[in-house]
């Protein structure tokens, strides 16, 4: 029977085999780095963003992080910045991991978050009002550190929920 007939087959082993196909010879190696990448932004999502763990920044990002599309980011300590006005805007914060693969040095995230809008964000004060939105983010890892992240999140549907802009249909007066 082959690997692909076998439906005990995981996909770790469906990986391994797969790569040997391919003419991969250092597949576990490659493997291995994936996973380890994948557990660090991991613990990163559940410790620093959802257990609200900002003094943990040092332990999951590099001091040089490059950070695209935020201009505002320039170092760990201006992320760790942006996180704590996120978090104090959003007490009930909540990062949600629906999809999360790993390859090489790269760990891409589908995630889903929700909050209720309790303090200022970007300088818009509190409207009370809860908000689930998504994103996909891109993570960088080098010595067991993200250094560098791209990120696509969606802000309209965010900024809609909190009534700050309006949704389809309702008009724009």
């Amino acid at each position: 029977m082959s690997i692909f007939e076998s439906k005990r087959c995981s996909s770790v082993t469906f990986w391994l085999k797969s790569a040997r196909f391919c003419g991969e010879t250092d597949y576990s190696d490659r493997l291995l780095v994936s996973e380890e990448n994948k557990a660090i932004v991991h613990r990163y999502v559940e410790q620093v963003w959802n257990a609200r763990k900002l003094d943990l920044f040092e332990q999951f990002v590099a001091e040089d992080i490059v950070h695209h599309g935020a201009p505002e980011v320039t170092d760990r300590e201006s992320m760790k910045k942006t996180a704590a006005m996120i978090l104090d805007a959003f007490p009930d914060w909540q990062e949600t991991i629906d999809d999360e693969i790993a390859e090489g040095d790269r760990v891409v995230q589908r995630q889903t978050y929700s909050g209720t809008h309790h303090g200022e964000f970007l300088g818009i004060p509190a409207t009370g009002k809860h908000a689930v939105w998504s994103g996909i983010w891109v993570f960088r890892l080098a010595g067991g550190k993200i250094v560098e992240l791209w990120g696509q999140v969606d802000q309209l549907s965010m900024m809609q929920q909190l009534g700050l802009m309006p949704s389809p249909g309702q008009g724009g007066d």
